[in-house]
């Protein structure tokens, strides 16, 4: 049976939830207790993510206590946390600062993504889990929907984060898809320079409908060409915009 996390839910209540978007997202979305500083560091991590933080940016571990009202000591285990999945960097002395990841680092992430989300499809479309069936279809046109109904590009942009995770978890590979998860929080916030109008978005969810529809038809082959060309293309809408 389909993992309780998913089933029934629609992909906009997916991409609407805090659960999915959380560093600490796991299978069982929420059910998973945090700790206090995992709790922080999902917090600080999503502030990043929109943009709250900006890269090369210190993060003052005093304001955020004082924020939070609690000691240093969370504070500073959150920081590690977020340093973990590289969102951050703990520079002796001087405490945590936003990453900033350059054009060839941007490039080399998404390339990796791309390969990883490719054997993914190829899994899913030649292993056909039960969980899938029947999904693919309802994903690919809702994606579809948001992108041309929505005029928040930021949901889109969770929709299709959820796609990919439940994407990688299909695939039955836990490694691969814990990696997928920890790569797509490095860049995500590079994801939201790429997109600027509808019609992005619109672009978008045509190829994420072509992947869906061969992975439910079973086209090992295509759908591993079709996850990447969808990964590769926002890499080149992104690089046109960073320096």
């Amino acid at each position: 049976m389909m993992d309780s996390y998913w089933q029934g839910k629609s992909l906009e209540a997916i991409a609407d939830d805090k659960a999915i978007n959380s560093i600490e997202f796991q299978k069982n979305g929420s059910a998973k207790a945090f700790s206090l500083s995992e709790q922080i560091a999902n917090q600080i991590g999503e502030r990043i993510i929109r943009g709250h933080y900006q890269p090369t940016e210190r993060i003052m571990e005093q304001y955020l206590a004082e924020e939070f009202e609690i000691s240093r000591g969370p504070i500073r285990e959150a920081l590690r946390v977020l340093e973990s999945y590289g969102l951050v960097k703990i520079i002796p002395r001087r405490g945590a600062q936003v990453t900033k990841l350059s054009r060839e680092e941007v490039q080399d992430i998404y390339e990796i993504r791309a390969s990883l989300l490719g054997v993914a499809a190829k899994r899913i479309s030649l292993r056909q889990p039960e969980e899938t069936r029947g999904e693919c279809s309802r994903m690919a046109a809702e994606i579809q929907q948001i992108a041309t109904n929505t005029k928040d590009l930021n949901l889109y942009l969770n929709a299709s984060f959820a796609l990919t995770i439940w994407l990688t978890e299909m695939s039955g590979n836990a490694r691969l898809s814990k990696l997928m998860h920890t790569l797509t929080l490095q860049t995500r916030r590079y994801t939201r320079i790429g997109f600027n109008s509808k019609q992005d978005c619109i672009q978008s969810a045509e190829v994420w409908g072509s992947l869906l529809g061969c992975i439910e038809r079973g086209e090992g082959e295509m759908a591993e060409e079709r996850a990447q060309a969808l990964v590769l293309a926002s890499l080149k809408r992104i690089v046109e915009q960073i320096d």
